[in-house]
């Protein structure tokens, strides 16, 4: 039989995040279910990708620590933003806009 007759899919390419991840796990618990040569690597596997996450978590969160990048929400205004503010309070002709530097 030529390749053409069994058709492939790459799950590898598949964005899984949130609830799509349920389901490729409840799939591979149903395979672990059904197939006995199966459970042991899917224990396996289960329990070395807990223990790589785990890991990589504690690395980025007490090893590595990295500064917050993206907006930043609810900090104390600087001098010169509080005088800004102030100023267009003041004349409501003045449009504040955001710079982006």
């Amino acid at each position: 039989m030529a390749e053409k007759d069994h058709p492939q899919i790459n799950i590898s390419s598949i964005k899984v995040a949130g609830v799509g991840g349920l389901g490729m796990v409840a799939i591979m618990a149903i395979m672990a279910y059904v197939l006995p040569e199966v459970r042991g690597f899917a224990v396996i596997a289960c329990t070395g990708g807990i223990i790589t996450g785990a890991a990589f978590i504690a690395y980025r969160r007490w090893i590595r620590p990295e500064d917050p990048h993206g907006p930043i929400l609810m900090v104390e205004p600087t001098p010169q933003t509080r005088e800004a503010n102030e100023s267009a309070a003041a004349d409501p002709k003045i449009k504040l806009t955001a710079a982006v530097t």
